[in-house]
């Protein structure tokens, strides 16, 4: 089988040019807005539908109360926080990751979120991320603290294996045969991600606006997963069912940010900044959970159904040539098997298993 391309090179191939990444003063110019990046302010108009979606993230009030027991956790892991920042001497910043994502996001319910997967420093493809050729500097390859997705393992149910199918003969069609490397957005075989998140200390010099540096490759890469399953139904004059948008959340010990992201005319990735939170403030906290939860929901809910109703279709017009015993599509369907580590826990989340780098460095943190 032929190895997955992961490469995080921040040069184009053949290219003398280099920059130092995403905490270079110019990275945000040189490396995103020349590759069709552009950032928006909150107060920013936003377009219609994605307006109206964010509004029911802010107001959807499905997100479970927290027991009393629960809550004095959370206000624990928000002391934390405080006292962190006080005296950043005492953790270390794999550490405040750790404690971000265990203790301040919330869990991934397995009756609410069965078919969502949590991955945690995965390197995200570099054929996804997007790369315009008129410019010689690159994106640094994406490899975000977390992500969230679908799995492909058929205990999550997440895709029948003709949807998978289907899934592999978008890119057969165009890539001859070499559809299975674009099926996982990730080395370990997450599927169509929605969220990311990248997280970083108070006490370092503009963090979070290298955090949303690093942030913004896996987004576009994102974006462009769910645009090929959209322009495959156009090219069967099939009406594109899927949403079009993602969120990434940058968060450190004293304020998150979270962000909505979309393509404007094909080749430009707009990203906006949504809403600030205090992650010092009880209230703020518990908005931030609720409205992670309310993501979550939708994920697994409506845009999962999107992109079944989306695959099915691609079944239907593709009778004759999705094959799912083929060996080539045995082999995509089963690479999250083959890449799942041991230690999975029941939400998925996992620890990133290396592969061999077709060129350019890793992203350093």
């Amino acid at each position: 089988m032929t190895s997955i391309p992961f490469t995080a090179g921040t040069t184009k191939k053949g290219s003398a040019s280099v920059t130092s990444g995403p905490a270079a003063p110019q990275y945000r110019t040189n490396n995103l807005e020349r590759n069709g990046f552009r950032f928006r302010i909150a107060s920013d108009p936003l377009p219609q539908h994605i307006a109206a979606h964010i509004e029911q993230v802010r107001t959807r009030d499905s997100y479970p109360a927290p027991s009393v027991e629960a809550l004095g956790r959370i206000i624990d892991s928000i002391n934390a926080l405080e006292r962190w920042t006080a005296n950043p001497e005492e953790v270390g910043e794999n550490a405040l990751k750790s404690h971000i994502l265990e203790k301040i996001f919330p869990e991934l319910s397995m009756s609410r979120h069965r078919c969502v997967k949590l991955q945690r420093n995965a390197q995200m493809s570099d054929l996804l991320v997007p790369d315009d050729k008129s410019n010689k500097l690159q994106i640094v390859q994406p490899r975000p603290d977390a992500i969230y997705g679908y799995s492909s393992s058929i205990t999550r149910e997440a895709f029948t294996r003709g949807q998978e199918a289907a899934h592999a003969n978008i890119y057969d069609s165009s890539l001859k045969g070499e559809g299975f490397q674009f099926l996982a957005a990730t080395n370990c075989g997450l599927r169509l991600p929605f969220l990311l998140v990248e997280c970083k200390t108070s006490w370092g010099l503009q963090q979070l606006h290298v955090a949303l540096n690093q942030c913004a490759g896996g987004l576009g890469a994102s974006l462009n997963a769910v645009a090929r399953l959209n322009d495959a139904l156009r090219s069967m004059d099939a009406e594109p069912v899927i949403s079009d948008f993602v969120y990434g959340i940058t968060i450190n010990n004293t304020e998150a940010i979270l962000y909505v992201s979309w393509k404007e005319n094909a080749v430009i990735y707009v990203i906006q900044t949504v809403q600030k939170f205090d992650m010092h403030s009880a209230s703020a906290v518990m908005d931030f959970r609720k409205q992670v939860s309310n993501i979550l929901d939708w994920a697994h809910d409506d845009r999962l159904s999107q992109i079944r109703v989306a695959l099915d279709t691609l079944i239907r017009g593709n009778d004759n040539e999705v094959h799912i015993t083929s060996p080539k599509r045995k082999s995509a369907i089963g690479h999250d098997k083959k890449c799942k580590p041991s230690g999975e826990n029941s939400a998925g989340v996992h620890k990133e298993k290396k592969f061999k780098k077709r060129r350019g460095k890793t992203r350093q943190d």
